[in-house]
């Protein structure tokens, strides 16, 4: 193996101008190692980074390192893979002839999430990445839904998924007669289209990073009732930029639903951005359905 320094500009500071001829654009130092004829680039400053992670604004960086003949060449790291940074959340709630839900959910970080969270531990304490969570947390989840992180698991082992342990309660279900109104997805019902109307934009937009979200959560009927309907499978896609897929499968007694959101890029030219804004209104939209929970007759009637 072969190594050598590579000294970039930090994303979140500036871009790199080659043009420029200045040292003082390069901030941060990477460490670029050759194996097997090709170079991998890592991030040893960056503590709580697994192997080959580098911190988002380390990643797509422009600087500059000594080629094998000792000139400087102008180098560019690696993107992320949207598959690298996942948020996953999971679960089953169960939910009551009233309206009421209870149950415990997981949600993992991996990746830059998992990255940011461990290092605001470090910085802090585990109280402090809680705290985060619980506010993520209130900013997603239904009004009237009490979900706080009741523990972590992984938060000291960078090697493994970050895992916060999430027991839930509170009425979710909008009770008419006999009949109970629930959002499909749970973690989606204060969703807006992050990206307000422009007439025009002259300026690119950085994502940061590429990204996939991953929701699976099963609701378990009261006993007597059945889902009205079956809600409508749904699948977008925005060419090569990104995908969207919401899926559910019922039983008698449940209904679970999936949904994927994954956006395979990281820097958008400002004439896409009508685009952008059009591909998440209508995820925005997909996301706002609702089921509907009926009991069954009484024998009487």
């Amino acid at each position: 193996m072969t190594a050598r320094p590579e000294r970039i500009c930090s994303r979140d500071h500036r871009v790199f101008a080659p043009e420029f001829m200045s040292t003082e654009q390069l901030d941060s130092l990477l460490i670029g190692v050759t194996v097997d004829g090709k170079e991998i680039v890592l991030d040893p400053g960056e503590k709580m980074a697994p192997f080959q992670v580098l911190k988002w604004s380390h990643a797509g960086a422009g600087g500059v390192a000594f080629g094998a003949d000792g000139k400087i060449e102008i180098v560019v790291t690696p993107l992320q893979t949207n598959t690298e940074n996942t948020s996953i959340r999971v679960g089953s709630l169960n939910v009551s002839a009233q309206g009421e839900i209870s149950g415990t959910l997981k949600i993992g970080f991996a990746g830059q999430q998992a990255l940011q969270l461990r290092q605001l531990a470090l910085e802090s304490n585990a109280q402090a990445v809680e705290h985060r969570v619980n506010e993520l947390l209130a900013s997603q989840v239904p009004d009237g839904i009490d979900a706080h992180v009741e523990h972590f698991a992984n938060l000291d082992n960078p090697e493994k998924q970050l895992v916060a342990i999430v027991p839930v309660k509170g009425t979710l279900a909008v009770h008419t007669g006999k009949r109970l109104i629930l959002p499909r997805l749970f973690f989606e019902s204060k969703e807006s289209v992050p990206f307000p109307a422009e007439a025009s934009r002259t300026l690119p937009v950085d994502m940061h990073y590429a990204a996939q979200d991953q929701e699976q959560i099963t609701y378990v009927f009261p006993a007597g009732f059945t889902l009205e309907g079956t809600p409508e499978d749904k699948k977008l896609a925005w060419e090569d930029n990104a995908v969207y897929q919401l899926r559910s499968k019922v039983t008698p007694t449940s209904i679970t639903s999936a949904r994927v959101l994954a956006r395979g890029f990281t820097m958008l030219d400002a004439k896409d951005y009508g685009e952008l804004r059009n591909f998440y209104q209508k995820v925005a939209a997909a996301d706002q359905q609702q089921i509907v929970l009926t009991a069954a007759q009484s024998g009487g009637n």
